[in-house]
């Protein structure tokens, strides 16, 4: 996009302090999305969230299964459920601990003198 404008003020000069000036808006705007961007740390997050999506869909499957092969059930749920507290725990103890303090981190000035 940055491009064509520049081209557009080359080809039409009368205009070229109007392309130029939106040139810079728009670049600024971009330097700030991608600034909030790397705040948010959105990829960090969608790793985060596929892992534990995954070892919840692990852990239906091997529920699923387990039931279903007659096994003790409340043997059974008691093992799945333990391991459901422990999957949802170590989630949230990594997103507080890792994610957040990392992101507030960033995003407050430091104080160290």
């Amino acid at each position: 996009m940055l491009s064509i404008l520049s081209g557009m003020a080359l080809y039409y000069p009368e205009y070229s302090t109007t392309f130029n000036a939106t040139i810079l808006a728009l670049g600024a705007i971009a330097g700030f999305v991608a600034s909030f961007e790397g705040i948010r740390k959105a990829d960090e997050l969608w790793i985060h969230e596929r892992t534990i999506f995954y070892e919840l869909s692990d852990l239906q499957r091997e529920l699923q299964y387990r039931l279903l092969s007659r096994e003790n059930n409340d043997d059974v749920l008691d093992d799945i459920f333990s391991r459901f507290q422990t999957i949802l725990t170590n989630s949230g103890e990594k997103w507080s601990g890792g994610i957040v303090r990392a992101k507030e981190r960033l995003s407050s000035p430091s104080t160290d003198d």
